[in-house]
C-alpha cells in the first residue's frame, strides 16, 4: 500500500515540474520576442521622428527663404518709389511707376501713396484716389521711421478700400485679404508721407503649397503678436485667425531668447504636432512648420504596418503554442485538485453543520415514524421542563400541557398531506406557565414518509409582548376616544386613518363614513389646501406646526379653530402619519374681538378728553394773556395809588398761577394724545442733572437752600426724551425747594442699583409726606395736605412726571426719609450693559 503511494507522490510532483516547466519556458519565450520585436520598433520610431524633425526644419528653414525674399523685394521696390518720391504728385507719369512695380512683383497687390493723416494722394487703383484711410487698422506702429519698411496688421479685402473709415462692415471680404507694408519718405518740405504697398495673402499659402509636398506637413506665417497672416491649412484659418497663436511654445518659451527652434508641442493646428520655426531676420515675422503627432503616427504605421504584423502575430503564436501545452498538463491537475477540494469542502460542511446545530438558539429535533426522539442538538438547558433520561422513548405531546397534547400529535400524522406544520402548546412547569411554537416537517423518501424534522422556540416573553402591546393600544385608543378635544390621524397621503368620539361631535360626521377616505373628499377646499399645506411642510421638517382657520362645525357654522400637528414616527426613523388636534378658540376670539373693541372705544374717549383738555387750555391762554398783560400794565401806571397797584398785582399773580395750570394741562394732553411728544434717543444722564441744578441755582439762592450732587462717575446711558426728562428733574427739585426749609440742605443722587438699573434720588429736610398721600399725590389735581400753608401748586407737577416715567417705561416713587424730609426716586434701565455687569460683579 506504501509503494503505491509513493508512486503516486512521485507522479504528481512529475505533473507539477511540467506544468512550471512549460509556463516558465513559454513566459521566456514570449518576454524575448517581446523585447525585441519592442526594440525594433522603438529604433524605427525614433529614428521616423528624427527624420520628421529635420523636415520640417528644413521646410521652415526653405518657407523662410522664400518670404523673406517677398518682403526684401517688397522694401527695394518702396525704397525705390520712395526716391521717385517728387513725382508722385505728376498725376500721369507715378501711377504708371506704381504699375511697373506691379508688374515686376506679381505678389503686390496694389500700391499707394498716403499723407499723414490718411489720405490717399496716389494709387495704383484709380478708384481709391482720395479715400481716407484708418491707419490703426493697417497697422502702422507709432515708432516708424524713414528708409525702412514695416508690416503691418493682416486685413481682409482686396484694397485699401477695406481699411477706410467710411467703410460699410457687410462690404469686408472675409475670403480675400492683404498685408500692408509701409515705408515712410520725407518730401522736401519737410512733410512725411507714407507709401504702401499691399502684398497678397494668397501668394503665402501659395508658397507654402509649393514647399510643403507632404500631405502631413502644415505651415502658418504669424508676426511676433501672434496673429495669423496666412497658413496651408485653410479649413483651420478662421478659428486661427480668431484666436491667435500667443499661447503655443513659440512665444511662451523661445522668443525672444531663441529666433528658430525645433519641438515636440503645441503648434497651430495640433495640441501635439512636431513644430520647426524660423523668425525672419528683416521682419518681426515668424514662419512656422508643424506635423501633427496623430499624422505623424498614421505615417509611422502605415508604412511599417507589415513588420508589425508579422511581429504581432509571432509574439502571440508563441504564447499560444505554450498556452496549448499547458492547458493539457493542467487540465489533470485540475482533476485531482477538484476532487480534492470536493473532499475538503464535505468535511468542512459537516464541522459547519455540527457547529451550527450547537450555536443555534432552537431546540432542533428529528424523529421517526411514530413521533419518538432520534436525534437533538442538545439545547434542553433553555427548557428546564425537558428532563430526559431516554430519547428514543421520548415524545413532545409527552411534556405539553393535556390540553394541547392532541394538537402536537396531528404534527406527527403520517396520513396528512400538509408539508410545513405549526402550533403553539403551553407547558406548565412549577407552576408558571410556558409558550412553545413547535414547527415539524415530514422527511420524505420517494412517496413514503420515514420520519419528521422540526424545532422548538420558547416564546413566553414574545407572549408576553405581545398581550402588552394590545394592553397599550387599548389603553391610548380609550385615552384618544375619551379626549374632549377632536382628534384624527391621517397617513402621509392624506388618507383619514382613525378618528376619536369629539371629532365625530364636532365635524358632525361619523366615522365609519370617513376613515379610509382621502381629506380632499371630507374636508372643504380651503381647510384641505390648509391641512396639505402644512401636512407637506411637517414632513420634510419631522416635527410639529400649529396654526389657525376657520373650520366648518357640524352646525354648518364656520368656527375660529386652532390646529396642532405632530408628526408620528414609524419603523426605522420614516413618518408613519401626522397626528391632528383641533382646538375651537371661538369664544376666545369674540373675546378679543370684544376687548378689541371696548380698547378702541377707550381710546377714542381717551383722544377726545385729551383734545378737549387741549383745546380748553389754548382757549384758555388767550384771554389769560390779556388779562396779565392790563394787569402788568396796571401795576405800572398804579403806583400813585397804592391799592388800586395793590389789586393789579393781585390779578397778574391770579393770572400766573392761571397760567401755570394751563401749561400743565397742556402737558398733560400732549403726553396723553394719541401721536404723542415722546423722542427716545441714548443720552447720559449726569449731562441732564447737571444742566438741569445748574438752571436752578438761583433758585436755590433765592431760597436760601444749599444743595449737593453726588453723581455716579461712569457714564448713565439711557434711552430718554431729554426734554421731557429733564421736566421731571426739573419739577422734582423745584418741588423740593418748595418744601424745603431756609438754610436746609437738597440732596441729589445718581448711581446704579445692583439689578443694574439708574437710580435717582432727590430728598429735601421738610416736612415729609404723609404715609396715606405716597400714591395718591402723583394723581392730577391732588396735592398733599402740607401744601395748605400755600406753597403748594395746581396738583399737576407730579402727574406729568408720573406720566413721563411711564412713557419712558420707568418709575417714579416717593418715601420718606427716617431721618425727616421726602425722598422722590426716578428708575431707569440702562443701556450700556458692559458697566452693569463691572458694577454687578
Amino acid at each position: 500500500m506504501k509503494y503505491f503511494e509513493k508512486i503516486k507522490i512521485f507522479i504528481l510532483s512529475k505533473f507539477f515540474t511540467l506544468n512550471v516547466i512549460a509556463i516558465v519556458s513559454g513566459l521566456l519565450i514570449a518576454f524575448c520576442g517581446l523585447a525585441a520585436v519592442a526594440f525594433i520598433i522603438s529604433n524605427d520610431w525614433l529614428a521616423a521622428k528624427k527624420a520628421s524633425e529635420k523636415q520640417v526644419k528644413i521646410l521652415a528653414s526653405v518657407l523662410e527663404d522664400q518670404i523673406s525674399r517677398v518682403f526684401d523685394s517688397t522694401e527695394i521696390a518702396l525704397a525705390t518709389l520712395a526716391k521717385q518720391s517728387v513725382s508722385y504728385k505728376n498725376t500721369d507719369q507715378y501711377p504708371h511707376n506704381l504699375q511697373q512695380i506691379l508688374r515686376s512683383f506679381p505678389f503686390i497687390r496694389s500700391l499707394a501713396v498716403l499723407d499723414s493723416s490718411g489720405n490717399v494722394l496716389v494709387s495704383s487703383q484709380s478708384h481709391e484716389k482720395g479715400l481716407v484711410i484708418d491707419l490703426e487698422r493697417l497697422g502702422i506702429p507709432s515708432y516708424i521711421s524713414e528708409e525702412k519698411a514695416y508690416v503691418g496688421k493682416l486685413v481682409f479685402g482686396r484694397g485699401l478700400a477695406s481699411a477706410s473709415r467710411v467703410r460699410e462692415k457687410s462690404s469686408e471680404l472675409r475670403q480675400v485679404a492683404f498685408i500692408p507694408v509701409f515705408y515712410v519718405f520725407e518730401e522736401g518740405n519737410g512733410n512725411n508721407k507714407i507709401l504702401v504697398a499691399l502684398i497678397n495673402a494668397d501668394s503665402f499659402s501659395n508658397f507654402q503649397h509649393v514647399a510643403l509636398e507632404s500631405v502631413g506637413y502644415e505651415a502658418t506665417i504669424v508676426d511676433f503678436e501672434g496673429h495669423v497672416f496666412a497658413s496651408s491649412d485653410i479649413e483651420h484659418l478662421p478659428a486661427l485667425l480668431e484666436r491667435g497663436l500667443k499661447s503655443i511654445p513659440i512665444f511662451t518659451k523661445f522668443l525672444p531668447k531663441k529666433e528658430q527652434a525645433t519641438y515636440i508641442g503645441a503648434g497651430a493646428i495640433s495640441h501635439n504636432s512636431i513644430v520647426a520655426f524660423r523668425a525672419l531676420k528683416s521682419q518681426p515675422i515668424i514662419i512656422m512648420v508643424e506635423e501633427p503627432i496623430d499624422l505623424f503616427w498614421k505615417g509611422w504605421v502605415f508604412d511599417n504596418k507589415n513588420y508589425i504584423i508579422i511581429a504581432s502575430v509571432l509574439v502571440v503564436l508563441i504564447p499560444l503554442l505554450m498556452l496549448a501545452v499547458w492547458r493539457n498538463i493542467q487540465s489533470q491537475e485540475q482533476s485531482r485538485v477538484a476532487m480534492e477540494k470536493a473532499q475538503l469542502q464535505i468535511s468542512q460542511s459537516e464541522r459547519d453543520l455540527q457547529l451550527l446545530m450547537r450555536s443555534v438558539q432552537e431546540f432542533i429535533f428529528r424523529t421517526d415514524i411514530n413521533g419518538y426522539l432520534i436525534f437533538s442538538n442538545a439545547r434542553w438547558d433553555i427548557f428546564p421542563f425537558f428532563k430526559i433520561q431516554d430519547e428514543s422513548r421520548y415524545r413532545l405531546a409527552d411534556v405539553v400541557d393535556a390540553d394541547f397534547t392532541e394538537k402536537v400529535d396531528r404534527l406527527f400524522d403520517v396520513f396528512s398531506d400538509d408539508g410545513l406544520r405549526n402550533c403553539q402548546a403551553w407547558v406548565t412547569f412549577e407552576g408558571v406557565p410556558f409558550a412553545l411554537e413547535i414547527a415539524v416537517v415530514p422527511l420524505v423518501v420517494g412517496d413514503e414518509i420515514k420520519g419528521f424534522a422540526g424545532s422548538v422556540f420558547n416564546v413566553t416573553e414574545k407572549w408576553h409582548a405581545e398581550q402588552n402591546l394590545q394592553s397599550q393600544l387599548a389603553f391610548q385608543n380609550l385615552l384618544l376616544e375619551m379626549s374632549p378635544l377632536p382628534m384624527s390621524l391621517t397617513d402621509c397621503s392624506n388618507n383619514l386613518i382613525l378618528v376619536n368620539k369629539a371629532w365625530e361631535e364636532y365635524k358632525g360626521k361619523n366615522r365609519a363614513t370617513v376613515v379610509g377616505r382621502h381629506l380632499k373628499e371630507i374636508l372643504p377646499t380651503n381647510e384641505f389646501q390648509a391641512h396639505s399645506e402644512y401636512n407637506n411642510k411637517i414632513l420634510e421638517n419631522e416635527g410639529s406646526v400649529h396654526f389657525e382657520i376657520k373650520v366648518k362645525h357640524g352646525d354648518g357654522f364656520l368656527h375660529d379653530t386652532r390646529i396642532i400637528k405632530a408628526v408620528v414616527p414609524g419603523a426605522q426613523g420614516k413618518p408613519q402619519g401626522i397626528l391632528n388636534i383641533l382646538m375651537d378658540v371661538s369664544e376666545f376670539r369674540e373675546a378679543e374681538r370684544a376687548t378689541q373693541k371696548a380698547k378702541d372705544a377707550m381710546t377714542e374717549a381717551f383722544r377726545v378728553k385729551s383734545e378737549f383738555v387741549a383745546n380748553m387750555s389754548h382757549e384758555l391762554r388767550t384771554p389769560l394773556q390779556s388779562i396779565m398783560g392790563f394787569a402788568e400794565l396796571g401795576v405800572l401806571r398804579g403806583g400813585k395809588e397804592p391799592k388800586l397797584q395793590v389789586m393789579f398785582e393781585d390779578i397778574y399773580a391770579a393770572g400766573q398761577r392761571m397760567l401755570t395750570l394751563v401749561n400743565d394741562l397742556l402737558d398733560v394732553a400732549k403726553i396723553e394724545s394719541a401721536i404723542g411728544t415722546i423722542n427716545l434717543e441714548k443720552t447720559d444722564l449726569r449731562i441732564i442733572i447737571n444742566s438741569t441744578i445748574d438752571e436752578l441755582s438761583p433758585l436755590f439762592a433765592k431760597n436760601n437752600l444749599h444743595h449737593s450732587v453726588q453723581i455716579i462717575d461712569k457714564p448713565l446711558i439711557c434711552k430718554v426724551d431729554p426734554i421731557r426728562f429733564q421736566q421731571v428733574i426739573r419739577n422734582i427739585v423745584a418741588n423740593a425747594i418748595k418744601f424745603a426749609p431756609d438754610g436746609t440742605s437738597i440732596d441729589i443722587s445718581a448711581d446704579i442699583d445692583g439689578d443694574g438699573s439708574a437710580h435717582i434720588v432727590v430728598r429735601d429736610h421738610g416736612p415729609g409726606i404723609p404715609e396715606t398721600e405716597l400714591v395718591s399725590i402723583f394723581e392730577a389735581f391732588v396735592q398733599s395736605s402740607t401744601t395748605k400753608d400755600g406753597s403748594g401748586g395746581t396738583g399737576l407737577g407730579l402727574a406729568i412726571c408720573k406720566k413721563i416715567m411711564d412713557a419712558l417705561s420707568g418709575e417714579i416713587y416717593a418715601e420718606n426719609s427716617k431721618s425727616g424730609g421726602a425722598e422722590f426716586h426716578i428708575v431707569l434701565a440702562v443701556e450700556n450693559q458692559d458697566l452693569v455687569e463691572i458694577i454687578g460683579g
